[in-house]
């Protein structure tokens, strides 16, 4: 992600955190100063909070249990399903254009490319949770797609992408974190 991108990132963030703590509400109509032309008479056109799903309560535990979901949202779809996040931080990849935004919300942390969330992390997703085994892994997913000492990658479903499931494991052989992500990035 670009220096550039990451500004305008951080700035739609802070200006969202700042309209929900001060409570601010737009309407999005402009308003009108003397010397304005009047207007033509108005066509309805649908606003991009009628167009944009909001994911309830019942279908945010959904995408609990699959959180590729939240691959490819946009930030207006992420601010307005989960609202501003708990924090903000940047993680160094090993290439200047690998550095990703991240809003890390209670359960839940999503990695921004550009303006699309490319990568999820959690503590739980296709059924199994932190602290499952190896086995208990192997069992409910089958064999990994790659397995090495600490990680086993998955290839999943996707919609229109290379989907993966990377496990972490810790020192007791326990799954410690989920990453859900495009492996096309």
């Amino acid at each position: 992600m670009t220096r550039p991108s990451l500004i305008i990132l951080f700035i739609a963030v802070f200006a969202a955190i700042f309209l929900r703590q001060t409570g601010a509400q737009t309407t999005g109509q402009a308003v009108p100063n003397k010397t304005s032309i009047p207007a033509t008479p108005s066509v309805s056109v649908p606003s991009a909070a009628e167009t944009i799903p909001v994911i309830t309560a019942p279908a945010f535990e959904l995408s609990r249990s699959d959180p590729s979901v939240w691959l490819g949202a946009t930030l207006d779809q992420i601010l307005r399903s989960f609202g501003a996040p708990q924090s903000v931080h940047t993680v160094r990849g090993p290439e200047p254009w690998q550095d990703d935004v991240v809003f890390v919300y209670d359960t839940v942390e999503l990695y921004w490319f550009t303006d699309r969330v490319w990568q999820v992390r959690c503590n739980a997703a296709y059924g199994l949770r932190a602290g499952d085994s190896k086995e208990s892994v192997v069992s409910a997913l089958g064999e990994p797609l790659q397995r090495f000492e600490s990680d086993f990658v998955y290839q999943r479903p996707s919609r229109a992408w290379p989907l993966r499931l990377r496990l972490k494991f810790g020192e007791t052989n326990g799954v410690t974190d989920f990453y859900i992500y495009r492996a096309d990035f």
